[in-house]
Parts: C-alpha cells; structure tokens; sequence
C-alpha cells in the first residue's frame, strides 16, 4: 500500500486534518492506496499563498521558455497515458 497524499509547496504532505481513506481494488477489494481525504482550508490557503508568492517568477518568464515547459508536460503526458489511466480509475 502506498500513500497518496496533498502536494503543497511542491512537497508531499498529508492533509492537515490526517483524515484518509482508502482505495480499493474492484477485482479483488484489496486495499491499493491511502489518500488524503479532503484538504482543510488550512490546506487550500497554504497553497494559494505559495502560489501566489511564486507567480511573478511564471509571469517573467520569457515566452518561448513557458512554452517550451508547457510542450514538456504535454510529452510527459502522452508518454505515461496508461499509467495514469490505470492511477485515476
């Protein structure tokens, strides 16, 4: 079982709350994963807050450069399709 948690300032972190739940496998009901159960508004503020102390670094960017990121995560995306199917279902 691994643990699937919130990702908040880049960091893995769980749910201020520690409240979880847990996923199961539909062939077997095995337990396959643990994930934070909802983020707290602590949660939610704590990652606005980062986001928008890190946002003047996203708008200085050059063009060309967020471009270049955004064609990145779209490659990633296509390459790990399956795997990410078979993660969200």
């Amino acid at each position: 079982v691994c643990s699937s948690d919130l990702i908040i300032e880049g960091i893995k972190t769980e749910a201020s709350n520690k409240e979880t739940f847990n996923v199961y496998n539909p062939y077997n009901h095995e337990i396959i994963d643990k994930v934070s159960f909802v983020a707290t508004k602590l949660d939610v503020q704590k990652a606005i807050d980062f986001a928008k102390s890190h946002m003047c670094i996203w708008a200085e960017m050059p063009m060309f450069e967020i471009t270049k990121i955004l064609h990145k995560y779209a490659d990633l995306l296509e390459k790990y399709t399956e795997e990410i199917a078979k993660i969200s279902t």
